[in-house]
């Protein structure tokens, strides 16, 4: 299981598996994942375990059982938003689009029983140049981040920051693409 399970892919090969495994019931074997979602034909069961198990490392929501790979459920909708913690955060980048955009700014508030109890702050050097257009936007200039720490060197520190917590973001999936995208490419 990842170190973060509640930073998941969004990798088209995990979202092909999950849809994949959601038409079975939940559960399939390795063999038949690869045969039908990387449409390598009659694998052999020791790759197809090997494939599949590199797909189980990166997404929480993957376990192998044996030779069968299974869909776990997380019941979010079980959660007592009083009894866990929470991150609200929020990203500026360079651009729309990782890549080649980057992230130029991270800002994080821990928000325990309905209280901030920590916040996470940086900008970040994203090693290409803001556009003009995104200086009005965001008031972050090549000047400000120039001596900010590269995304790599706050990486971990961001990372402990979130723990486990569920993550809040007003726009998640930009927020969310960016952040899988600089983890995974850092």
């Amino acid at each position: 299981m990842p170190p973060f399970p509640n930073l998941i892919s969004e990798s088209l090969l995990v979202t092909e598996t999950l849809k994949y495994l959601k038409s079975t019931g939940g559960r399939a074997p390795a063999v038949r994942v690869v045969d039908r979602v990387m449409n390598i034909k009659r694998p052999e069961p020791v790759i197809a375990r090997l494939l599949v198990q590199d797909l189980t490392e990166r997404d929480s929501r993957l376990v192998l059982q044996g030779d069968h790979l299974e869909l776990v459920e997380i019941d979010a909708d079980g959660l007592e938003i009083s009894s866990v913690d929470y991150v609200v955060f929020d990203l500026e980048t360079t651009g729309a689009k990782a890549p080649p955009c980057r992230i130029t700014e991270i800002g994080a508030y821990r928000v325990r029983k309905g209280v901030v109890a920590e916040e996470f702050h940086t900008l970040v050097n994203p090693q290409t140049p803001i556009p003009p257009f995104i200086t009005s936007l965001t008031g972050i200039s090549d000047d400000m981040v120039r001596s900010a720490p590269l995304f790599g060197d706050i990486a971990n520190d961001l990372l402990e920051f979130i723990g486990d917590a569920v993550l809040v973001a007003h726009n998640a999936r930009f927020d969310m693409g960016f952040l899988n995208y600089c983890l995974l490419y850092t």
